[in-house]
């Protein structure tokens, strides 16, 4: 009985709460992006029933991004950090394919004091300054996160979060292998010079 315990005790106190935790998050996250994405959640369902091994690939790189809760104490405060960073890309993006066919990247961030002159053309002076407070706030409510949130008393076990760190990296890579190989993803893409 004594055993039983125990290896429950070890369990939830490991990285299992962890790893559903970044799972879970990750999921939601996914659909809120693709539903931003869609702008339609019909649409989210029928992307969802044919793309299914995309929606979760998707899933996994969000995933992977919750990987540094596994090494810190304050759990809550990377769990909101990186969900906030993913929304801002996610509503970013949804705005962004309302006026054009490209979706939101990289090359979008290194524009961006090229974009701020025109900005008006796309978004009503309200809606700017709505934007400029929402993202103040977050910044804001983030610092104040940090300095405030609990920080967790569990003892942090190293050579088993690494462990479980590699297994995760071994399974993205094994997945993105396999989503190659089928032709399930691109592995070349026309558009990018």
């Amino acid at each position: 009985m004594n055993s039983k315990k125990n290896w429950k005790e070890r369990i939830l106190s490991g990285v299992i709460p962890d790893i559903v935790l970044c799972g879970i998050l990750a999921v939601v996250l996914e659909s809120i992006l693709e539903i931003c994405d869609w702008r339609s959640f019909s649409l989210f369902l029928v992307f969802l029933e044919e793309k299914t091994w995309i929606f979760c690939y998707n899933c996994v790189i969000i995933f992977l991004t919750f990987l540094p809760v596994f090494f810190v104490r304050r759990k809550t405060f990377v769990y909101i950090f990186v969900s906030s960073i993913w929304l801002v890309i996610g509503i970013t993006n949804g705005i962004m394919l309302g006026y054009r066919n490209t979706p939101f990247s990289a090359v979008d961030v290194t524009l961006i004091k090229s974009t701020l002159p025109i900005i008006s053309n796309y978004m009503t002076p309200v809606q700017i300054v709505q934007i400029g407070i929402l993202l103040v706030a977050l910044v804001i409510f983030l610092v104040c996160l940090f300095l405030y949130s609990p920080v967790s008393e569990k003892k942090i076990t190293m050579p088993r979060r690494f462990a479980c760190l590699a297994a995760i990296l071994a399974i993205f890579i094994g997945c993105s292998k396999y989503g190659i190989d089928n032709g399930i993803l691109e592995d070349r893409f026309s558009n990018i010079r």
